[in-house]
């Protein structure tokens, strides 16, 4: 890197000095083709500057046009052999296009990999259990049950206002982080003895929070102030589910047994229900922004799993991500790994991200990170995180985490986590 900088310095010198005398710039010779051979470095994030070789491009730099996807790239200096282009915030991955003074565009055979930034920080919690409110780091919560054998698992939501939502499972509770950090007590008890405690939680549209009990199955509705209402039973022991109110209808996977946690459809408004998968074991479930499809993580195969629409059903489940060989690789969505993968949420511009389960009682994970799966190019990218566990905020994969289950997206996109062993909720602001 410090030579490709070097070199992109001694480049930029000689081209202001050329362009002293305008007049004397060489530029495209119209008759001979436009060679482009390679660019270096290979990857990077926003800032980043590039330098694409060839042959027959421009000294003049107003000449040249650099795209990547739909991105115009800035062309900050070039010669008859060398471009220098600035990449672009939240460019993503792709080839470099180059036309020189109008002329058909000629692409590069490699894909320049981009790596998109994601700031980590705690928003609330952190280190020492405890059932504490506060503001920041100054609160408690009690995530981390491994004197009960690390099996429970709590959840998390966000409402349109950007405030989060936690149950805290081992102080049975629901608790309100408002977008400064400040932790109150909504419910102060969801239910009523250790063997019916919640596990599943989310938030819809309105800012209404849901939630159902392990032991009698009740689903719950948390009004913003507080109140809460009865509103009828699952249809099993839910440990996820993702509320799409707006259609009226709530998703939830049964408790996992190891080897068959089946999904379910709930309808709100009949109270009526029906199987959409079994025989598997699914850990968390998503509906896609526009209905289309259902997304569900399978820790059996270690992959994501999607059911299509199909009129007023679900078509068979089919792999949409993973390789189906457990570890942690990005790639594209035939190639990439997963470990045993949980928490889903899909963001406003309609990517699917991931929570890595990290350590589910007690055992050590291969995944203790947040991926984005990138629609639109069929990528499997790491947000934050790596394959190790710890308690770091940092940018991207320099930050750590110690068993990311659950995991809400707000409308400005900013992720939150509920980050189990560490007993804290982390924030990521994610370009």
């Amino acid at each position: 890197m410090k030579k490709v900088m070097k070199y992109i310095a001694v480049l930029l010198a000689s081209v202001a000095l050329a362009g002293c005398s305008e007049d004397g710039l060489e530029t495209n010779n119209g008759s001979a083709p436009i060679v482009l051979n390679r660019f270096y470095p290979t990857t990077g994030g926003a800032g980043t500057e590039v330098v694409l070789t060839g042959e027959n491009f421009s000294e003049r730099t107003e000449d040249i046009s650099v795209r990547v996807g739909n991105h115009d790239l800035k062309v900050i200096g070039s010669d008859m052999n060398n471009i220098v282009v600035m990449i672009p915030r939240s460019m993503g991955s792709g080839r470099f296009e180059v036309s020189i003074a109008g002329r058909e565009p000629v692409h590069t055979l490699q894909r320049f990999s981009y790596v998109f930034s994601g700031a980590v920080t705690t928003l609330a919690g952190g280190g020492e259990a405890g059932d504490m409110n506060g503001i920041g780091t100054a609160a408690q919560f009690h995530f981390d049950d491994a004197d009960n054998g690390g099996w429970r698992k709590g959840s998390i939501g966000v409402d349109p206002d950007g405030n989060v939502f936690v149950i805290d499972i081992v102080n049975d509770n629901l608790k309100k982080i408002t977008p400064e950090g400040e932790v109150t007590t909504l419910v102060a008890r969801c239910t009523n003895g250790d063997d019916n405690r919640a596990y599943a939680m989310d938030v819809d549209d309105e800012g209404n929070i849901w939630f159902v009990t392990m032991s009698g199955w009740a689903i719950y509705k948390v009004t913003p102030d507080g109140a809460s209402n009865y509103v009828g039973q699952s249809p099993c022991q839910p440990w996820y589910m993702d509320v799409d109110s707006r259609n009226d209808r709530i998703f939830f996977v049964h408790q996992a047994d190891g080897s068959s946690s089946p999904l379910f459809e709930y309808t709100i408004s009949t109270q009526e229900s029906r199987q959409i998968a079994t025989e598997t074991c699914y850990s968390a479930v998503a509906v896609a922004p526009d209905g289309s499809a259902l997304y569900a993580s399978n820790t059996t195969s270690h992959c994501i799993d999607r059911f299509p629409r199909t009129g007023d059903g679900w078509g068979p489940a089919e792999r949409f991500a993973g390789s189906g060989v457990r570890g942690f690789a990005d790639g594209t969505f035939a190639t990439a790994q997963f470990s045993m993968p949980r928490g889903l949420a899909f963001s406003p511009s309609g990517d699917l991200f991931v929570a890595g389960n990290g350590e589910w009682g007690g055992v050590a994970n291969a995944d203790q990170a947040v991926r984005r799966l990138n629609m639109a190019d069929g990528e499997v990218l790491t947000v934050a995180g790596s394959g190790t566990a710890g308690y770091v905020d940092a940018f991207g994969t320099a930050a750590a985490f110690s068993g990311v289950m659950d995991l809400t997206i707000d409308r400005d996109g900013v992720i939150y986590l509920f980050d189990k062993k560490n007993n804290a909720v982390r924030k990521i602001v994610y370009e």
